[in-house]
């Protein structure tokens, strides 16, 4: 019997850790002056385009990174994408591409994506993000590109421009 309770205690001592790991607040952070990508390490603040936040479970800070396609080529290494619980994008409907300091994240796995337009990001080409597939329809007729979801980004596609 004493086996058997104390059997019972640390499984009831892990699965409370185990549910308190789960209530890690993971909404995205405002990136503050000086803070660095975290793939080049590049100043995030001084590059124009869409950025990028990810969290890994259990993790109550995000890691940042300059652009887009900074995130996604992080995020879809075999290695990293299976710690990430939580991945966000800039809503370009709702910030200014040329100094985009506002704070409007959106959960990339939700947002439509132009790949293959004409603007820049902090790393060349990018992936322009948006909540809505008309906002980023409009954007695709104005600067090119394709339309895509965000079950279709690979890395093939991000190789492929």
């Amino acid at each position: 019997m004493r086996i058997f309770l104390i059997l019972f205690c640390c499984y009831f001592i892990v699965a409370c850790e185990n549910n308190e790991q789960a209530k890690v607040s993971q909404i995205p952070e405002v990136i503050q002056h000086g803070e660095e990508c975290h793939v080049c390490g590049m100043v995030i603040n001084k590059f124009i385009g869409p950025k990028g936040q990810a969290f890994g479970h259990g993790q109550s800070h995000s890691v940042k990174f300059c652009s887009t396609i900074e995130l996604f080529s992080w995020a879809l290494q075999p290695e990293n994408s299976a710690k990430i619980s939580q991945l966000f994008v800039h809503d370009m409907t709702e910030d200014h591409w040329m100094n985009p300091i506002k704070n409007p994240y959106i959960d990339a796995k939700k947002a439509w994506y132009v790949w293959g337009h004409k603007r820049r990001g902090a790393m060349g080409k990018t992936l322009a993000s948006f909540k809505e597939k008309s906002a980023a329809e409009v954007f695709a007729k104005q600067y090119g590109g394709q339309v895509y979801g965000y079950p279709q980004i690979d890395l093939a596609l991000l190789a492929n421009q």
